[in-house]
């Protein structure tokens, strides 16, 4: 209500009202900010399965004894920690597809880990 008021007050016009006009900015801009919340889960999800692909892609690379994506290796797995911290901000936010995807790529990225770890044995 009070937002509304604000709103109100704003859009009558007047030399006190203007002072209120950067409160119904702020409003403004949170509202946004919400609105923005949903694609800014939607990407950074995005950028983790990416980040998994590659990552995946370079496991298999050492797997099959290419000594040469050893840095790029070393690069991804200090990555891993971020984006793990990063992504456990946004899981309550996930939908049900949004969590399926999130599992999938953990799934994937386990497994090639597990395989890579195997051959080491």
């Amino acid at each position: 209500m009070a937002a509304f008021m604000v709103s109100f007050a704003a859009c009558s016009g007047g030399s006190k009202e203007s002072k209120e006009t950067p409160q119904e900015g702020t409003q403004q801009a949170e509202v946004k900010s919400d609105a923005a919340t949903t694609t800014d889960v939607e990407k950074a999800l995005a950028d983790y399965e990416k980040y998994v692909t590659s990552f995946v892609d370079v496991i298999k690379k050492m797997k099959s004894g290419d000594t040469q994506v050893i840095t790029e290796y070393s690069q991804l797995s200090s990555q891993l920690q971020q984006f793990n911290a990063d992504m456990a901000r946004y899981q309550i936010d996930f939908n049900e597809d949004q969590t399926k995807r999130w599992e999938a790529a953990q799934s994937k990225l386990n497994e090639a880990l597990k395989l890579l770890s195997e051959k080491k044995k």
